[in-house]
């Protein structure tokens, strides 16, 4: 029998990602909030110790950081707060627990994102690529090291937002990755019309990051 090809880009989906990102946070890690919870237990835990916990979690580093660029803590003669640690500076411990908690009501959503493979692959590759970001800002005495690792991290936020929320739209960007031998980028944009750093733009937007987080790396 013969099937129907489909057609591509598929309508818009940019909408979609973006009103669920609003309703439904993105998936945080078990252990980072066991983790925060008992560091941020108490007003003498060490920031850095707190910083680097959360850095090592791309859904909390987004919404520490969206909460302290918001208006309840933001002004506008300020610079945007890029790095956890001034983000900390700023919100407080108290803040930072009720942030992690509130994440708690969500339990079974993040359940359910964990156990896509998909979810799971690319929060560890987005978390080795800053690490790696980190030393070589290191090695070149360039950029702020948490800010580097912060945007490093973040970049693949929109390939995150679609393959936890449209899993069947992520398959489909990996099928026709390797049945037309294109590449991530060109599968990507062949199947939703944007390109993943698109994506991820616009959810940064929607969160009111500031743009330094979303552009390009230095050129090494």
């Amino acid at each position: 029998m013969q099937t129907t090809a489909k057609a591509y880009p598929l309508p818009d989906i940019l909408p979609t990602v973006l009103a669920k990102v609003e309703a439904h946070p993105l998936p945080m890690l078990k252990q980072t909030v066991t983790q925060i919870l008992a560091l941020a237990s108490t007003t003498t835990s060490d920031i850095g110790e707190l910083t680097q916990t959360i850095l090592q979690d791309q859904a909390l580093t987004t919404r520490v950081l969206r909460v302290a660029n918001s208006a309840r803590y933001y002004r506008g003669q300020q610079e945007p707060i890029t790095t956890i640690t001034r983000a900390l500076v700023l919100i407080g411990w108290r803040t930072l627990r009720e942030l992690v908690v509130g994440t708690q009501f969500a339990d079974m959503a993040q359940q359910q994102f964990s156990e896509h493979a998909s979810v799971k692959r690319l929060l560890s590759k987005a978390l080795v690529s800053a690490h790696q970001a980190a030393a070589l800002s290191q090695a070149h005495r360039s950029w702020q090291d948490e800010e580097l690792f912060a945007s490093t991290l973040l970049a693949s936020v929109g390939e995150v937002a679609v393959a936890a929320f449209l899993p069947q739209v992520h398959a489909e960007i990996e099928r026709v990755q390797h049945t037309e031998s294109l590449s991530w980028e060109a599968a990507y944009q062949r199947v939703t019309g944007y390109g993943p750093h698109e994506i991820t733009a616009a959810i940064m937007a929607q969160s009111q990051l500031s743009t330094v987080l979303i552009s390009g790396r230095p050129d090494w």
